[in-house]
């Protein structure tokens, strides 16, 4: 009797989405650094070789994040900030107990005490 969660998916604010590309794009600039600096050292400072994939490949997905955060594609109806009422982080829980699988009022129970002890959300520890 495992317990089941259903994802419910959570609307990012502006804010959020610049700082969530603002990660990732530190993340390529590491670790493509990495790549190019090991690829060039492999091959004794004569090619870029393969690391010219992952910066292509990777960086596109970059540059259409980018665009659709700072960019002509991004959604002007998005929010800059959450309401003052949904800060607390009740409301940012992105699992929620399937209810058609609870089999007693114990378990409903300990599924309501362990959303209400839960401070924070699981992309905090992404």
């Amino acid at each position: 009797m495992g317990k089941k969660y259903k994802k419910v998916k959570v609307e990012l604010t502006l804010d959020e989405r610049r700082e969530k590309f603002n990660k990732h794009l530190r993340s390529y600039l590491i670790m493509n650094s990495f790549f190019v600096v090991f690829n060039l050292w492999a091959t004794n400072f004569t090619s870029i070789g393969w690391a010219i994939w992952p910066l292509l490949g990777w960086g596109l997905g970059v540059a259409f994040e980018g665009l659709s955060v700072y960019g002509p594609f991004r959604d002007r109806d998005i929010p800059l900030t959450r309401p003052a009422a949904e800060q607390d982080g009740r409301e940012h829980l992105e699992t929620l107990p399937d209810l058609d699988d609870i089999q007693s009022p114990l378990e409903l129970k300990e599924l309501r005490e362990e959303m209400e002890r839960r401070t924070y959300r699981d992309e905090d520890f992404v």
